[in-house]
């Protein structure tokens, strides 16, 4: 259905409108109003617009349109008997409005002092509304202790809740930082149906401009003169508009947020201002969780290797076990240790005996569960708590990730390659074991049967003899 909202936006005496959004009763309340306040005033509904309600007054040169959900969709998500409500007191705009609908009006400038002062109240109290809902979707559950997918699906969640977009994507400049092991580039989709489901692409022009504008942009018309790359969508369906929020805080990059829309949204000023809000209180969201996480991570997480450091693995194994125990279930133990890395170090140096050492970690660390416990047990070994996994399935992922490094090749930063890095593997679970030292003690002794019968490989400790 045709909108005179969406028709008038965009053209030069737009922003000459007053532009806000009310309930039915106090549409019916301000309808009754401009009535009461105006002499000549008449009502119509154009044939062009027959969902518009269109109020008039000649003499005192004001109009006011009145439109419903969804023929004029708001910019924050509304819920209910809710109507776009727009009065217009400037004559280049009136003139404009008579032209486009042959009113035949001539319309004066005159008093309207009142109609005014009345619109400006409903203003005030729509702007506070708007800042309310943004503070609200940014202040409630104030934690900065979520990470990974709780992360994530909280913030979300606030967006669907205060936007309803068809997509989201929170993009973080450093994803592993919210969320462990997560590449650069990730980043994290919602999309209200399958056909949204697919990246919106920046070009890196457009990203950077809008980073370094450091404001919120937002595109009233999507097409590839913004910089976006859209996959084509089936049977006419298509994302129409949409805002990009960068995260800045203390002239940090944090990260972009994009929220588009299959509606043509039609903002008022009062939801554009609210807007910057919503942008401090995400970039704060950002930085106060990456703090927290990073002073939290110091004390569990190795330097190197971004796994979890000694200390912390004990604590998780023995955590694991007691659980096994309690439920009659099982969890499995991997000790890890790279082949002849002294002698690499030797060869290549400490810093190339560095990288390899981050690089089988990340080897390691991708060829394992979300749930998996992966530490760097010190040195070049490693250790990794399986949950919910028996020792005959552990020996096939040992194998997995023994394949997975010994088949791939290293090269230095200059494009040398370097000598291949194999490591050897022992696997037990903790069926039978009376504690986690006592499966720390059989996973080595496993360990140490390979190192001494040609590495390279992975044994059960189950078998040894």
């Amino acid at each position: 259905m045709n909108s005179l909202c969406a028709t008038l936006y965009g053209s030069t005496n737009w922003e000459r409108w007053q532009i806000l959004r009310l309930p039915g009763d106090e549409v019916h309340a301000l309808s009754e109003l401009f009535r009461a306040l105006t002499t000549q005033g008449k009502e119509l509904t154009p044939p062009q617009f027959p969902a518009t309600k269109l109020l008039f007054d000649a003499s005192v040169g004001a109009a006011l349109l009145i439109e419903p959900e969804p023929v004029s969709p708001a910019l924050l998500g509304v819920q209910g008997d809710r109507h776009t409500v727009g009065l217009c007191r400037n004559l280049n705009a009136l003139t404009d409005l008579d032209k486009l609908l042959t009113l035949g009006a001539n319309f004066q400038k005159g008093n309207g002092g009142a109609l005014s002062a009345a619109m400006n109240g409903a203003m005030k109290t729509f702007e506070t509304a708007c800042r309310n809902r943004v503070l609200e979707a940014v202040q409630s559950d104030p934690r900065f202790d979520r990470e990974g997918a709780d992360f994530f699906d909280t913030l979300e969640f606030r967006l669907r809740t205060l936007f309803r977009p068809d997509y989201i994507e929170i993009a973080p400049i450093s994803p592993s930082t919210y969320w462990m092991d997560r590449p650069d580039g990730w980043s994290w989709i919602y999309a209200s149906r399958n056909d949204f489901q697919w990246p919106v692409t920046l070009s890196s022009g457009t990203e950077d401009e809008v980073m370094r504008g450091g404001a919120v942009k937002f595109i009233s018309l999507v097409s590839v003169r913004d910089g976006l790359e859209l996959v084509p969508m089936r049977d006419g369906n298509a994302l129409t508009c949409g805002l990009l929020i960068p995260l800045l805080f203390r002239g940090k990059r944090l990260g972009l947020v994009k929220l588009f829309f299959a509606r043509n949204i039609i903002p008022a000023q009062a939801e554009t201002t609210a807007l910057a809000i919503l942008q401090n209180g995400l970039s704060l969201i950002f930085d106060r969780t990456a703090e927290y996480l990073r002073t939290q991570r110091m004390a569990m997480v190795d330097g190197l290797t971004n796994l979890f450091n000694h200390r912390f693995f004990l604590t998780q194994l023995r955590t694991e076990h007691q659980r096994s125990v309690r439920y009659g279930g099982v969890m499995t133990l991997l000790m890890i240790d790279v082949d002849g890395f002294k002698n690499y170090n030797d060869t290549y140096g400490h810093l190339a005996g560095n990288r390899v050492l981050a690089w089988v970690a990340a080897q390691i660390r991708r060829n394992v569960r979300d749930i998996d416990v992966v530490a760097r047990y010190g040195g070049e070994e490693f250790a990794l708590i399986l949950p919910e996994v028996r020792a005959e399935q552990g020996l096939a992922i040992a194998e997995k990730i023994r394949k997975a490094i010994s088949t791939t090749d290293i090269t230095t930063d200059e494009g040398e390659h370097l000598a291949p890095i194999t490591i050897s593997c022992g696997v037990t679970d903790s069926q039978g074991c009376k504690g986690p030292e006592e499966m720390i003690d059989r996973a080595d002794r496993a360990l140490y049967w390979v190192k001494r019968n040609g590495r390279n490989l992975v044994r059960l400790a189950a078998v040894e003899g």
